[in-house]
Formats: structure tokens, sequence, C-alpha cells
């Protein structure tokens, strides 16, 4: 009875072996998922807008193992005001370890793009200063 025992148990710890990395590996991919979905939501929830319909586009880039969570806005058709007002509220209601980048241009005449990184401080920014 001993040696069918200690049989069995090897059986078990050899399938353990055997699929606990797959298992770890669809935990951390579900993990993924979920704070992709979750971001999907943020950001469709504000850009949900009549007036921005069919002017923007946008990315979301995650990394596998480390949060290392990039939104890339596309505003090409945008004036400057439209990119502002987007742009601040989004980067409000985005988790704090995600990056905002957003490309646009600023006075019809040049295409630039700039990169903001979300805090959970007070945001305070002057259009003024980055759109001459």
């Amino acid at each position: 009875m001993s040696p069918l025992l200690i049989r069995l148990g090897q059986l078990i710890l050899g399938f353990i072996a055997i699929t606990g990395p797959l298992i770890v590996l669809i935990l951390i991919l579900e993990a993924r998922d979920r704070r992709e979905s979750k971001l999907y939501g943020i950001i469709l929830k504000q850009l949900n807008s009549p007036g921005l319909r069919g002017l923007f586009s946008f990315r979301v880039r995650l990394g596998l193992l480390f949060r290392r969570d990039i939104v890339i806005l596309d505003l090409w058709g945008c004036s400057s005001e439209q990119i502002w007002g987007t742009t601040v509220p989004l980067s409000m209601s985005l988790p704090p370890e995600v990056r905002l980048v957003v490309n646009g241009t600023m006075d019809y005449k040049r295409k630039v793009g700039f990169a903001m990184k979300v805090r959970r401080e007070a945001f305070s920014v002057d259009p003024a200063f980055c759109c001459r």
C-alpha cells in the first residue's frame, strides 16, 4: 500500500510541475485582459461625445508582467481646444500608473506629439503655454 501512495504522490507532483507554469501564465494573461477592458471602458466613456465622433482613434498597450500601460490617443483632426478638452478629463479619469500619449496638431500647420503622465495630484494645464 505504501509504494502505491508514494507513486500516486509522485504523479500528483509531476502533474503540478507540468501544468503549474501554464496555469500561472493563464492567470497573468487574464489579469492583463481585465486591465485592458477596464481601460477601454474608461476611454470610451470619456470620448463618447457627438462633437468627437470620427475625429479620434486610440490604442492601448499593456505590459505583460509589469504595469507599463500606455494609452495612445490620436487627435489629428481636432482643434487645440478639442485636444485640451478631451485630454485633461481623460487623464484625470485614468488610473495613476497609466501613461497617456496624445498625438495631434496644435496650429494646423505642423503635427505635434506630446506625452502626459497621469498623476493623482491636482492637475492643472495652461493650454496657452503649449499652444503658441
